[in-house]
């Protein structure tokens, strides 16, 4: 990843951790992820993304997060999925 795709997601991450109330354990979720492995930050105030599969919905359900953020493991080229701040 090149250097202006790094500082624009350090500065999105900075925002999200202003913006929003996060608890220590998400905090801790967010320092564990290498900046220059994330490959996209999503967040939303309608509707939510699913825990499991990390995929939109835009109807009301049990419990919606608000924060997506897709990364790739260190070793490997597989793809994880964070989400963070149910409401």
């Amino acid at each position: 990843m090149n250097r202006q795709n790094t500082i624009h997601l350090v500065r999105c991450l900075n925002r999200v951790t202003e913006k929003y109330n996060l608890s220590k354990h998400e905090l801790d979720l967010l320092s564990k992820i290498d900046c220059n492995l994330i490959t996209s930050i999503s967040f939303t105030t309608d509707g939510g993304f699913d825990k499991l599969n990390g995929d939109f919905y835009d109807e009301v359900r049990e419990t919606n997060y608000k924060i997506r953020i897709k990364y790739k493991l260190k070793d490997t080229s597989a793809e994880k999925t964070l989400v963070i701040m149910p409401d």
